[in-house]
């Protein structure tokens, strides 16, 4: 028995790190769903209980924060898929370097700028103070 070549040891390494970057892309999922079935929640509440609108706008803030949370996430998971992506090109390109000429070029990092971007801030407090006065803001996100 031949001891494992370096180039075998970085392909499992590469296949383990793989593998549990979709454990993890598989858990943001599974929050991101929580996050909608809350959402859903919320909103039938509001639909039973029509309270003031001093209450309604804030469960309305509540929801649009939920909403940044969640694109910010699918970003994340978008810039992931792109790593994974490029780390099978370099696997393949370390496995033999005919198919390094081969592999194409990573995607332009897009997805990973926009998650590097912070999330847009929630309403400001100038909405807040108009939705007291009995006015609602012009919301697209719904």
């Amino acid at each position: 028995m031949r001891p494992p070549s370096l180039q075998q040891q970085q392909q499992q390494q590469q296949q383990q790190l793989q593998q549990q970057q979709q454990q993890e892309q598989h858990l943001q999922q599974l929050q991101q769903q929580e996050q909608q079935l809350q959402q859903q929640e919320q909103q039938q509440l509001q639909q039973q209980q029509p309270n003031n609108k001093m209450q309604q706008q804030q469960k309305h803030q509540q929801q649009q924060e939920q909403q940044q949370q969640q694109q910010h996430q699918q970003q994340q998971q978008q810039q992931h898929q792109q790593q994974q992506k490029h780390q099978q090109q370099t696997a393949t390109a370390a496995a033999s370097p005919t198919a390094a000429a081969a592999a194409a070029p990573p995607p332009p990092p897009t997805a990973a700028a926009a998650a590097a971007a912070p999330p847009p801030p929630p309403p400001t407090a100038a909405a807040a103070a108009a939705a007291a006065a009995g006015l609602t803001p012009t919301v697209s996100q719904v």
